[in-house]
């Protein structure tokens, strides 16, 4: 791949290569894997999370702050629209959700404390 993408679009075109060669490359085992353990792909969350990825990135690209806070505000912007995403999608059970806000509110303070 990289042969015929490099000349044409440049580094862009190895960073394309790379990225579909890791696809690939980490898609063949996992199929695989799920072939012997006979365990089923939930698509419909993979699709959602692909989906809230995408977004996450079209956004997170079009920001231009200040060089000082651009990593840390695009980072943060990029998890609350990925995290606001798989919400809307409704990508995680109610039981994921009220894990969540406990351990948010800080009720597993208290099992993250060695014992005595």
């Amino acid at each position: 791949m990289n042969i015929i993408l490099i000349p044409k679009i440049g580094i862009i075109g190895a960073a394309f290569s790379t990225l579909f060669c890791y696809m690939i490359a980490a898609a063949m085992p996992t199929i695989e894997l799920y072939k012997k353990l006979r365990i089923s792909i939930d698509t419909s969350t993979i699709s959602k999370i692909t989906v809230a990825s995408a977004v996450m990135g079209l956004i997170v690209s079009k920001i231009e702050l200040e060089p000082v806070m651009d990593m840390a505000a695009t980072c943060l912007i990029g998890a609350g629209v990925y995290i606001i995403i798989l919400l809307g999608l409704k990508t995680f059970s109610k039981k994921e959700i009220e894990y969540a806000k406990e351990f948010a509110g800080g009720r597993y303070k208290k099992s993250l404390k060695p014992p005595q």
